[in-house]
């Protein structure tokens, strides 16, 4: 039997355009790492979330959990 996978779950691969459509609370929990709030921590909408979280210094897992708690 194959495991069913949480469409909801956020993963490295997945577009900030995406991970806001599916939670619209998301910046609440960019601000805690201080991403996307000005033009230096800001992202594109196609941009993963192991790409912003690299482009912030922030570790994808960490962030991931964060993201994964909502």
């Amino acid at each position: 039997m194959e495991a069913s996978e949480n469409c909801n779950e956020f993963t490295p691969e997945t577009t900030m355009s995406e991970a806001m459509s599916k939670d619209p609370n998301l910046p609440v929990i960019l601000m805690k790492f201080h991403i996307g709030g000005c033009n230096m921590c800001g992202f594109e909408d196609d941009d993963t979330i192991a790409k912003v979280a690299e482009d912030n210094g922030v570790p994808v897992d960490r962030l991931l959990t964060a993201l994964n708690q909502t």
